[in-house]
């Protein structure tokens, strides 16, 4: 495989920064179809991890989260790409392509479960420290909807490798 020059390295993650940047946008105006959204801003890091850019899949996520932070923040959904849909992909493609299926099924529900503790710790303290009631019983309801995520995820991640990397990526 020909490796991209420094200037189609650019250009691909400012590509991919904008289109971010620009459905972070749509966010903010459509009340509907949010969490269809931040399912394809989780997959999009997947063009430049998969071909091992992951320092370039980082500064992708970082460029579009302080730009879209600073011109139209939607708290709800802008946090949630911050807390694990923007960075999500990039990681389990890092897990993925480093450990073996048997260590690497736990590595994501770990790295999972620790954003979904932090975005609850910060969630309660922040804004919903006057929730009281236990909530146990979401866990398991998160960890389903997590492996349901992560294999819907696992086939999109497959199917741009099989069909749709050769013509992003030629050479």
């Amino acid at each position: 495989m020909k490796r991209a020059s420094a200037a189609g390295r650019v250009a691909q993650g400012g590509l991919l920064a904008a289109l971010t940047v620009a459905l972070l946008y749509v966010l903010t105006l459509l009340p509907t179809m949010r969490l269809t959204i931040l399912f394809v801003l989780s997959v999009l890091p997947v063009a430049l991890a998969h071909e091992r850019r992951f320092a370039d899949g980082i500064m992708v996520f970082a460029v579009s989260a302080v730009l879209s932070g600073l011109f139209f923040p939607a708290p709800g959904a802008w946090v949630l790409y911050v807390a694990f849909f923007g960075w999500y992909g990039i990681a389990r493609e890092w897990i993925v392509t480093r450990f073996r299926p048997a260590l690497a099924w736990p590595l994501l529900f770990l790295v999972f479960n620790a954003a979904a503790a932090a975005i609850w710790f910060l969630a309660r303290e922040a804004l919903l420290s006057f929730v009281t009631f236990p909530v146990y019983w979401l866990i398991p309801v998160l960890e389903i909807a997590f492996a349901a995520y992560d294999f819907l995820f696992g086939r999109v991640r497959a199917y741009y490798a099989e069909h749709l990397r050769r013509h992003l990526f030629r050479g």
